[in-house]
């Protein structure tokens, strides 16, 4: 698992990401997915966690809304698997990628509401007010609302 990230932080697309969707962004999102697939307790692909919690946002081209942007991260992050040989569930990823910042069908695979759940609770670094509860997907994710607002300072 440390390996995977040192790879990932080593190498574009990870080391351009910037702003408030930036590196350390990016390593909340892969701290509240850890902690969310504690809570959720069911086996989850940690890899395809890991991955897109950390590249989810690499396809903005800016800070401001880009609804196109998980799509791009997609297509970044699958060219990143390739180039680095990883051994990884692919499609899940770039779903996950896809998908993070959009609502979820029911159906949603487990991964696809953790990294999603995990993006949207640090919104808190845009401000106290900015997280809305309501869009969680998961009953496991309130239960972090309080430890998302912490880490950003609130």
């Amino acid at each position: 698992m440390n390996d995977l990230i040192k790879i990932i932080e080593s190498d574009f697309p990870f080391k351009n990401l910037e702003g408030i969707h930036g590196k350390e962004h990016a390593r909340r999102v892969l701290l509240l997915a850890k902690k969310i697939t504690e809570l959720v307790k069911q086996d989850v692909d940690y890899d395809a966690i890991i991955i897109s919690a950390l590249m989810h946002d690499v396809g903005r081209i800016h800070d401001d809304i880009d609804s196109s942007h998980g799509a791009r991260s997609a297509e970044l992050i699958g060219d990143f698997v390739k180039k680095h040989d990883i051994d990884c569930n692919i499609r899940l990823i770039k779903e996950i990628a896809t998908r993070h910042s959009l609502h979820n069908p029911p159906n949603a695979q487990i991964e696809c509401l953790i990294v999603g759940d995990a993006d949207k609770l640090d919104r808190f670094r845009l401000g106290y007010s900015d997280l809305r509860v309501e869009y969680l997907e998961l009953k496991e994710s309130l239960e972090l609302v309080e430890f998302a607002a912490k880490l950003n300072g609130f």
